[in-house]
């Protein structure tokens, strides 16, 4: 069937016509005319069977004829990522080129501002991902009356990625005589509840498109090791006759170490993975389609809804998890009714995943012979490949050493404030960890002391530079030279004033005095009191002025004595029995 035979807008037909589509697809004969009559659909399709054309044709054609009429309907489109959102809308745009109706594109990581303006000129097609769109609707900034048509493509996907109870709150805010169409790789149990408590009996459309595709694709499935993989990918690449090729892994932060590898060989490539914002993603991919790019490395997040022609070779550099995610894998090549080719490398790390892929296809992957000198890189002078824009690994610090492309933590966890240095043996650090000598009186004690704290000397024991652990080990050695500096003042008795002035500050005194004024109390110094810190003041003033200047931190060589121990209740009340007997 033709595209020109369909009761459809002819501004709808001479945009077909302008993309070169004449001939109908299996899922596009199956539905547009059901959907023409307004019936609920559940389509269980493969991408790139003209799916897309199959729900956007009817529907845009409705909305067309309604306008027409002075009514003002609108369709709402629901996507599992950004990637299929932005394409449906490109594929939107290309039906409207001769009609001129609004359409607006909501997804996540773009601007709020851009999208509450297409949403305020009352669009009359929305696309849009689950989670922005819930978004709007709380906000009361998306009017749920005027959809009349909801679609939702790659329904299996949503589910997967948990949006099962965000497309329930979307669709129980829409219209109950709304028309729903589903579209879907598989039946899975949540499509058929869905279809069950929303739809009002809706028609089966099934294609058997996925064998057909399969069958055109020339698989290939290699046994390597986990470091045969890299050389063995860039010699399969380089002996292809200039490729158009999609390398897919199961890890994010590979991507960018495979483009860097076939950057070194001269093959230019790009990838792209969720470590991309958002606008960077869509220019890549933009760069790959125009031709700038012959390889793009990526995850499953672009395997389905990837919309590029004229792909000759896909590459699963790792075995998918998921095995229907193999099919959706090498579905981006042989397209169109064209062949493609497809290669696997099954290593340690994917031998569990090919029971279950070739269990999906019911038979066994051609399993390739192994070139020995393809798991050695290639030798000989290549020029390397210059990509002028900026790699989303740089930008996002997969440089950096962590696995997940966040930047390094910072080792230096405290930083010095604007003026102050970090002093450490009467030197500065500053923050690239290099020593600097410090200049003039640049990290002296410049705190503020009591009057009767005596300043701490450069030459004296409390000197900045020295650390604590070296101060309790010079205490011997300080200790003799004060008893040193003693004997030279001349005074005979200053040994005797010394150990005297030593005990005071120790509170030898006061502890002696404090065990006559009681049983029961505990002997040894009393604790806090402004009587007691003024004593001690005064007497670090007399040792300071009379003796040498000893500086408060140095510590003396004769040992504390030992405090008394602590008395229990049944000893007080002995000792108390003992006194009065």
């Amino acid at each position: 069937m033709r595209f020109e035979d369909l009761s459809v807008h002819p501004d709808l037909k001479k945009a077909l016509a302008d993309q070169g589509l004449e001939t109908l697809t299996q899922i596009q004969e199956d539905t547009i005319q059901p959907a023409q009559e307004g019936r609920d659909i559940v389509g269980i399709s493969q991408t790139g069977t003209g799916k897309t054309i199959a729900f956007l044709l009817p529907v845009i054609d409705q909305i067309i004829k309604a306008r027409d009429e002075g009514k003002a309907p609108a369709a709402l489109i629901l996507t599992p990522t950004r990637e299929i959102c932005l394409q449906i809308a490109e594929e939107v745009e290309k039906l409207l080129t001769s009609h001129p109706l609004n359409m607006a594109t909501i997804y996540g990581g773009d601007s709020y501002d851009r999208q509450e303006k297409e949403l305020a000129a009352k669009p009359s097609v929305v696309v849009a991902t689950p989670g922005r769109l819930i978004d709007y609707i709380k906000q009361n900034k998306f009017p749920t009356d005027s959809i009349h048509h909801l679609i939702l493509d790659e329904a299996d996907r949503m589910f997967d990625m948990g949006f099962i109870r965000d497309i329930r709150y979307i669709m129980k805010k829409l219209p109950e005589k709304s028309q729903t169409m589903l579209f879907s790789a598989t039946m899975s149990y949540y499509v058929m509840r869905l279809a069950w408590d929303f739809m009002q009996d809706p028609v089966e459309v099934r294609t058997k498109a996925e064998t057909i595709e399969v069958d055109k694709i020339d698989q290939h499935l290699f046994h390597l090791g986990r470091e045969e993989k890299m050389p063995y990918l860039i010699n399969l690449i380089l002996q292809a006759d200039h490729p158009r090729a999609i390398i897919f892994t199961n890890y994010k932060r590979k991507v960018l170490d495979i483009t860097k590898k076939l950057h070194r060989y001269g093959v230019a490539a790009t990838g792209l993975s969720s470590l991309l914002d958002q606008k960077k993603r869509v220019r890549l991919l933009k760069q790959f389609k125009l031709g700038k790019y012959s390889v793009l490395v990526a995850t499953d997040v672009a395997s389905r809804g990837l919309d590029v022609d004229d792909i000759t070779h896909v590459f699963n550099f790792d075995l998918p998890q998921d095995s229907e995610s193999y099919v959706h894998r090498i579905g981006r090549t042989a397209r169109a009714g064209k062949s493609g080719v497809s290669y696997s490398f099954c290593s340690e790390d994917d031998f569990e995943c090919l029971p279950r892929i070739e269990q999906l296809l019911r038979h066994k992957i051609p399993v390739g012979e192994v070139n020995g000198d393809y798991v050695k890189f290639p030798e000989g002078d290549f020029k390397p490949f210059r990509d002028s824009s900026e790699h989303h690994g740089e930008e996002q610090g997969s440089e950096s050493g962590r696995r997940d492309g966040r930047p390094a933590r910072n080792r230096n966890r405290r930083k010095p404030r604007s003026g102050e240095s970090q002093s450490r043996g009467g030197e500065s650090q500053d923050r690239g960890g290099e020593r600097k000598p410090q200049r003039g009186g640049e990290g002296q004690d410049t705190r503020k002391r009591r009057e009767s704290e005596p300043a701490r000397s450069e030459s004296g024991g409390g000197q900045s530079g020295e650390s604590r652990k070296r101060r309790r080990r010079r205490g011997p050695a300080n200790a003799d030279r004060q008893q040193k500096v003693g004997a030279e003042s001349g005074s005979p008795d200053s040994g005797t004033v010394r150990d005297q002035d030593r005990a005071r500050l120790l509170g030898l005194d006061r502890g002696e005095s404090g065990g006559s004024r009681g049983s029961g109390k505990k002997n040894g110094p009393r604790k806090g009191g402004n009587r007691g810190r003024d004593n001690r003041n005064q007497q670090r003033g007399g040792a300071q002025s009379g003796n040498g200047g000893r500086s408060r931190n140095q510590r003396s060589s004769e040992k504390k004595p030992e405090p008394a121990k602590k008395q229990g209740i049944i000893s007080k009340l002995f000792g108390v029995f003992k006194k009065k007997s």
